[in-house]
Formats: C-alpha cells, structure tokens, sequence
C-alpha cells in the first residue's frame, strides 16, 4: 500500500476521528471500521487502503427521519496489520495502544486468523479427547472431532431413511 503524505494524513486523520480498531475478548478477531454518512469519503478509504468492504444500513435518528449509513471494514488479520503498521505513526496514545494490541495478533498459517496457542484438548460438545485419529484438520486449519463428524452423518442418515418410510 502506497500512499503519498497528504492521503496518509487524511486517512489517519479519519481513522482517528471516526474509526474503530475492534479485538475481541478472546483475541480472535481483529477488524477495523469507519462509518459514515458519505459515501464518497468510505470509499476513498476502500481506494487509498485497497482493502476491505463497504455495507450500507439504513438508522433512524431521535426525529424519527431515516438516514443511510456506510461503513468500511476490513478484517483479514494480515492485511488489517499492514495498514496499522503504516497509520501507527499518526495515531494518538489511545488508538497507539489499541493498534499495538491487534498487531501483537499471532497470524494461523494461513494468515486469515490468529494462531490458538490453547489447542482444544476435548472436542467443543466436551465428549471426545482431540488427539491422533480423531483429529480432522480442515483446509483453513480448523480442529475437528472426527468421532462427533460421525455420530452427525449417521444421525443424518438415520433422519433420512425415517422420513423415506413415513412416505
């Protein structure tokens, strides 16, 4: 991302005074936003950043009068933590702090997540120790309880045969 310094500071500029650096408790998810009521101003950021989204809702203020809001976001970890590398010089002590944190994020081998240093040691319904065999690992690097894939698809399968005899 290559930016001369006048877009740098107008991105710093409203990133600092509209955006949000947002990490869960869990420190799975890091995601930046910036709403606005201007188009043009979130697809600016969508253009210097070359990343993100932009989604579009619609609120209704105290008058009762409806008015459309825009927001920018951007959440895939490493891209997220380029562009706080390159905005950390123009942040305050406040979103300083918050950027730090999210770029202290351990990236997963396939750099969309941050990397589990807690490794499930039972599969997440509490029924099966998640070691050897029993461990599926998908493309994305998620862990899988094999056993509990298995009891689903006979479970299924035994769903499927029951509603073929009542026809």
């Amino acid at each position: 991302m290559v930016m001369n310094d006048i877009d740098l500071g107008w991105l710093a500029g409203i990133f600092e005074g509209e955006g949000c650096i947002y990490i869960t408790q869990d420190g799975r998810t890091l995601r930046l936003t910036i709403p606005s009521t201007d188009l043009e101003t979130v697809e600016k950021v969508k253009r210097l950043t070359g990343i993100g989204t932009i989604h579009q809702a619609n609120y209704v203020v105290k008058s009762g009068e409806s008015r459309v809001i825009y927001r920018w976001q951007a959440q895939k970890l490493l891209e997220v933590q380029d562009l706080l590398r390159t905005l950390l010089p123009h942040f305050g002590k406040r979103r300083t702090a918050k950027a730090i944190e999210g770029l202290a994020i351990e990236p997963n081998p396939n750099g969309y997540g941050p990397r589990n240093p807690q490794r499930l040691e039972v599969c997440r319904r509490g029924l099966h120790e998640m070691v050897g065999n029993n461990v599926a690992v998908a493309k994305n690097g998620n862990r899988r309880c094999r056993l509990c894939r298995n009891e689903r698809e006979r479970d299924r399968a035994r769903s499927n045969r029951e509603s073929l005899s009542l026809s």
